[in-house]
């Protein structure tokens, strides 16, 4: 007799942060300018460990 056995997986933040895909910009001839610390600062909540580590 097999058994139903519920369980939940959790993805890692590095699982969910590498699904997330690039970042898109506009190319209009500027220079691009990106704040990495404050992409970071905006996504410290979805990415507790790893905005630590940046």
């Amino acid at each position: 007799k097999a058994e139903n056995v519920a369980f939940q997986v959790t993805k890692s933040e590095i699982d969910t942060y590498l699904e997330d895909g690039l970042i898109k910009h506009d190319n209009n001839g500027d220079a691009f300018s990106f704040n990495i610390l404050q992409w970071w600062k905006d996504k410290e909540s979805k990415y507790r460990i790893l905005s630590q580590m940046a």
